[in-house]
């Protein structure tokens, strides 16, 4: 008896990305007949023919998508990178703009990870930075831009929020973090804290590279300061420190609520190589 359906495997690229089902209306009285026949094999081919077609649009609409996710995502952690925040920070300030809109760039830093590294390997490392990226992704708003930037750093693009809610949310986060429990191998690993720099606009930039910086350097200097201390005692600093503020190294000019811990001057690693000419 002939069959009133035909499925038709999508094959293509070396992928099945599904099956096409045509399902035949023809009247019971024409089954069996020459006519009836000849319809059903010229349809089959015809089906066959738009399968093979919409098979390899589908598995190059895919392989597109691919390359894309791979050109913008971290391979690592699922998170966009850093040429991804650097040209979703330029559409999110010109909408800002537009609307007269608020906009903060957080910059975090994960602490000592390069001793972690160390001590517990890169493997454990790269479980931190897979579940700390989760961790990212679930606090932060779904409008918000989670990146990784580099390293052990990311950064976070909140639209529509002043620097204060901003520091509110990074506390909150300081203490989901707390409570955050990494496990490598059956083993709990050490929590993981950060420091972080918040950069508002238009208050402490008007111009991507400009907060990128300022959120960097404020960043810099919290971790010099304060490192270990509790969030909520800096969190004016950070909401409030501007341009003018972040250049400040005298202890004096730092709010007294902050801990100020001595800072370890650092030598300079790079060394001057004279060129000797060639004989």
């Amino acid at each position: 008896m002939p069959a009133s359906y035909l499925c038709i495997p999508l094959v293509a690229l070396g992928d099945t990305p599904g099956v096409l089902h045509i399902q035949y209306n023809l009247s019971e009285g024409n089954r069996g007949t020459e006519a009836f026949e000849s319809l059903q094999e010229s349809q089959q081919r015809l089906a066959v023919a738009a399968g093979g077609r919409v098979a390899f649009s589908l598995a190059s609409l895919l392989l597109r998508e691919t390359l894309r996710a791979q050109s913008i995502r971290d391979p690592l952690t699922g998170l966009f990178h850093r040429r991804f925040v650097e040209h979703a920070l330029d559409r999110e300030l010109q909408r800002a703009k537009r609307r007269s809109h608020s906009l903060v760039v957080v910059f975090l830093d994960l602490d000592h990870f390069k001793r972690f590294n160390g001590t517990h390997g890169h493997d454990a490392g790269d479980a931190v930075l897979r579940s700390m990226a989760a961790l990212f992704q679930k606090h932060f708003r779904g409008e918000d831009i989670v990146c990784r930037f580099g390293g052990e750093e990311f950064a976070f693009i909140l639209p529509e929020s002043s620097s204060k809610d901003a520091a509110k949310r990074v506390e909150d986060l300081r203490q989901a973090a707390k409570n955050h429990r990494i496990t490598h191998k059956e083993q709990v690993l050490d929590i993981v804290t950060f420091s972080v720099g918040i950069a508002a606009y238009p208050e402490n930039g008007l111009v991507t590279e400009e907060l990128l910086q300022t959120a960097v350097r404020i960043e810099g200097k919290r971790a010099e300061l304060c490192d270990g201390c509790h969030f909520s005692s800096i969190m004016n600093f950070l909401a409030g420190l501007t341009l003018g503020l972040s250049a400040a190294t005298d202890p004096s000019s730092i709010p007294t609520a902050l801990p100020i811990l001595p800072i370890e001057k650092k030598r300079s690693s790079t060394t001057e190589r004279r060129r000797v000419p060639r004989v």
